[in-house]
């Protein structure tokens, strides 16, 4: 047991990297299994509902965590080796969280009651959904990030989605099983965050009781983190509240949901990929060598255009095959909804770049929340404009629209710092690349007949993912695309080293 707690709360940086790396794969993992399965047996219009109930609950979660999270990790992290100033701060985190959850409880109740009351399905599942309230209430997880303890964390949450996952095979069987399916997601939510209390057990706090003091410290405090996630969560969540409120929670945001969750999903993938080179990068912002910055900076944005393009015309190209067959046949119109959107996982991952490259660095989230603000602002305007008229495709060409917003505001106020030529130079070669392998997939999928056997569909879009990669990848290779010419000298390399081995 003692090893097994030693290993748990490991501060070694190799193991709580893989182990937030293997919880992230798995964040995104579960999702991709699950949604063909919950689409299937819900149908876009419960899968609506929930999408535009859930929006709703969000922006009550958002108040109840007030950006503590984010600031207990820095405000825990700066007193690891104190264990009484440890316990101070975080009894002063939790008595805040815990206070600001029961405000907003009590206003969730006194908003959502009185407006859904003759709707009895409403209020059970506005009243499944608090349990995203009362977890963001209780969730200590920010104590285990501050004390760089990733491993216990994602061991735990890992668990917990497994368990999750296999829940909602074994009990969502029809489409009215909305309520269980949403009970299995909230609670699943609230069981990851109450579940880290068995981490705090061995002493690793003091029970200590904050003053008054150290009360309003930790809100003034927050607040700082807070504005900057109301504009995140608003760019995020608006759509779906937008759909709602002009009448169309159902199978029109059933159909955006979908479409949307594909996107962000690739989205992430890009930005994780980019996650990888940036760790070098905020070392050499420590240094302050600008030569090394500047080539740093020009690499990492090689590296994002040859894996984010590709990426983005690829899902355009199989979009008509893969997602009627990932989602069912009830969601062909989310087919269309991704042609329009899918160029956000490429905006959405290049607006996080400048974030990491530059606005944090040199500490202008503010600046970058202003940005977002108005990017949200112009999404408000175009969906209003469009949903009473076009429906989701509104919501959808509102998405795109604030992404395309934000960019130009994030150069201009970046400028001096960010040198455009650096950001866009290396984007010409993997451009042509992904246009030609778009082309080739394109009629490959078009023309390639399956009739209305799913089976063979599947084997052409896996058959046709295959075809793109060989189709880019020789592209690449034609071109002398820089970055590509060198990890194939490197893996060759590698692979010679390996069997050269005695």
């Amino acid at each position: 047991m003692g090893r097994l707690y030693k290993f748990l709360h490991t501060k070694s940086l190799k193991i709580n990297a893989i182990f937030n790396a293997l919880y992230s794969v798995l964040s995104l993992l579960v999702p991709f299994i699950t949604s063909p399965y919950i689409s299937r047996v819900l149908g876009p219009e419960n899968l609506g509902i929930q999408s535009y109930y859930s929006s709703i609950v969000n922006y009550f979660v958002l108040f109840a965590s007030f950006g503590f999270a984010t600031f207990g990790i820095q405000f825990i992290s700066t007193a690891q080796t104190d264990k009484v100033e440890r316990s101070k701060r975080f009894f002063s985190i939790m008595i805040a969280k815990s206070g600001f959850g029961f405000i907003t409880v009590a206003i969730y109740l006194c908003t959502i009651f009185p407006i859904f009351r003759s709707d009895q399905q409403a209020l059970l599942l506005f009243g499944i959904l608090s349990l995203n309230i009362f977890a963001a209430a209780i969730d200590p997880v920010f104590y285990f990030q501050g004390k760089e303890n990733f491993v216990s964390v994602s061991i735990r949450n890992m668990i917990v989605r497994i368990i999750s996952a296999i829940l909602i095979f074994v009990l969502v069987k029809t489409e009215n099983d909305l309520p269980i399916y949403m009970t299995i997601y909230c609670g699943s939510q609230f069981i990851s965050a109450a579940i880290l209390y068995f981490g705090l057990i061995k002493g690793e706090v003091s029970l200590i009781k904050p003053n008054k003091n150290d009360l309003v410290l930790v809100i003034k405090k927050s607040f700082g983190y807070f504005v900057p996630t109301v504009a995140v969560t608003l760019f995020t969540s608006l759509n779906a509240t937008l759909l709602g409120l002009f009448g169309y929670e159902g199978d029109e945001s059933g159909y955006y949901s979908q479409a949307v969750s594909i996107v962000q999903i690739l989205s992430m993938l890009v930005g994780s990929l980019t996650t990888i080179v940036l760790a070098r990068f905020s070392y050499l912002l420590q240094t302050g060598n600008e030569e090394e910055i500047e080539l740093e900076k020009e690499k990492i944005f090689h590296t994002f255009w040859v894996f984010s393009l590709p990426v983005c015309f690829g899902l355009i190209a199989i979009a008509g095959n893969f997602v009627p067959d990932f989602f069912g046949p009830d969601f062909q119109k989310s087919t269309y909804l991704v042609y329009v959107m899918a160029p956000v996982i490429v905006l959405s991952a290049l607006n996080g770049l400048y974030g990491d490259m530059y606005y944090r660095p040199a500490d202008k989230v503010w600046t970058q929340t202003m940005c977002i603000f108005i990017s949200s602002f112009g999404n408000i305007v175009i969906c209003c404009c469009t949903i009473p008229f076009v429906k989701s495709y509104g919501a959808a060409i509102g998405k795109l629209s604030a992404e395309i917003i934000q960019i130009p505001l994030l150069l201009y106020f970046s400028r001096g710092h960010m040198n455009p030529k650096i950001i866009y130079i290396h984007m010409i070669k993997p451009l042509i690349s992904s246009l030609l392998m778009f082309a080739g997939v394109f009629l490959y999928c078009t023309y390639m007949p399956f009739g209305d056997s799913t089976l063979l569909s599947w084997v052409v879009t896996f058959t046709a993912i295959f075809l793109g990669i060989i189709i880019y990848g020789i592209s690449e290779i034609i071109l002398k695309d820089s970055f590509v010419i060198q990890t194939l000298r490197q893996s060759v390399s590698k692979i010679k080293s390996i069997f050269s081995r005695p």
